[in-house]
């Protein structure tokens, strides 16, 4: 996913490649409105993923606010907020998974 389109750059070489960058950012997109929609259908299993309401706030802005995004900000995302949420919707997932006892 969005890991997968930084691994191995730095900040300068995301920075300069305008696919790369698209490419995060609609994965970002992607994130928080699958969020949002798992909000207004069930707020308490939303809930139980780390950070969900920002999430959801930062896809409005890069959806809405093309003029304003902030490159670094996307980056600083994608490095530390990022990391942890794949692990937390793999245990979420493992949750509402049937076990078959």
């Amino acid at each position: 996913m969005i890991a997968g389109f930084i691994e191995g750059r730095n900040e300068r070489s995301y920075a300069d490649s305008d696919v790369v960058r698209s490419d995060v950012e609609r994965k970002f997109e992607i994130v928080g409105e699958a969020l949002r929609q798992l909000a207004r259908s069930d707020l308490g299993l939303a809930e139980r993923i780390p950070r969900y309401r920002e999430t959801i706030a930062f896809r409005n802005l890069l959806l809405h606010g093309y003029a304003a995004i902030d490159h670094q900000r996307v980056w600083r995302i994608a490095n530390e907020s990022l990391p942890p949420l794949p692990s937390a919707v793999a245990a979420f997932l493992r949750d509402m998974t049937p076990r078959e006892d």
